[in-house]
């Protein structure tokens, strides 16, 4: 009987813990960016689907941090200067595994697929926010 209480014990308290990385993390090591200390959360969301889940982050950035943020992509050793827009995002995204960072019509976009996973940055310009999505299937 004490075991299984002792085993129930730890069960609440490892799934109590928010063991997850956080979303910045995941954000700057897979795109090779360094995100800027000053920036509003705007949505955090994880949603877990069994052995499959989403992750969605949207962020907004001043003009300061902005600016800061578009130098630490062109620093980025996926940043493709020279990159055709209409290639890359009208491309099957699901066939490419190299991760690339490139200059969009509103921004910045960034695409990448490692194994089963799905990672996409929008990077708006105009309104200074940045949509971070990584799914699993």
């Amino acid at each position: 009987m004490r075991k299984l209480s002792f085993m129930l014990l730890c069960l609440c308290f490892f799934t109590s813990c928010n063991l997850r990385t956080s979303s910045k993390i995941r954000l700057e090591q897979v795109s090779d960016v360094k995100l800027p200390d000053d920036f509003e959360v705007l949505n955090d969301e994880y949603q877990d689907m069994g052995p499959d889940y989403c992750l969605f982050y949207k962020i907004r950035f001043d003009k300061k941090a902005s600016s800061e943020f578009i130098k630490s992509v062109k620093k980025s050793r996926f940043y493709l200067q020279d990159s055709n827009t209409d290639i890359l995002v009208n491309s099957n995204a699901k066939i490419n595994t190299l991760p690339v960072w490139y200059k969009s019509n509103t921004g910045y976009g960034f695409i990448c697929k490692k194994g089963l996973t799905d990672y996409t940055i929008n990077f708006n310009i105009s309104d200074c926010t940045l949509n971070y999505q990584e799914c699993a299937d």
